[in-house]
């Protein structure tokens, strides 16, 4: 247990943190990197989707709780933008320098919003 700290050092030098970034592609941003992880872990939450009801048949005891549905239905959207007054969302970028050009903005805000005194 002594060495741990040893070679937990020499695990995760800078280079290794570095690429394991790079290959998840969290940064630098890598949009092929982000669409095979998407593809990857898609696939694995749509197969796994309900397969304890298809293999195992409902544990329900009764009718009425068979006919209650298991996730709340929402009331329609015109009843829920009039109570909360959300504001509309922004268009989402549509080519790579627009993502470039609105990080820059974000990363502008931060910079000001941690360097600035209260």
């Amino acid at each position: 247990f002594r060495d741990l700290p040893g070679i937990r050092e020499k695990t995760f030098t800078v280079r290794i943190i570095k690429h394991a970034f790079q290959n998840a592609g969290i940064w630098p941003v890598s949009f092929k990197a982000i669409r095979r992880k998407l593809k990857e872990y898609g696939k694995k939450r749509r197969k796994d989707t309900g397969l304890e009801n298809l293999e195992f048949g409902s544990d329900l005891d009764t009718k009425a709780e068979a006919e209650t549905p298991l996730i709340p239905i929402p009331p329609p959207v015109h009843e829920l933008e009039a109570t909360y007054q959300l504001p509309t969302l922004p268009k989402p970028p549509s080519s790579y320098n627009e993502y470039v050009l609105r990080l820059d903005n974000l990363n502008d805000k931060i910079l000001d919003a941690l360097s600035s005194s209260p």
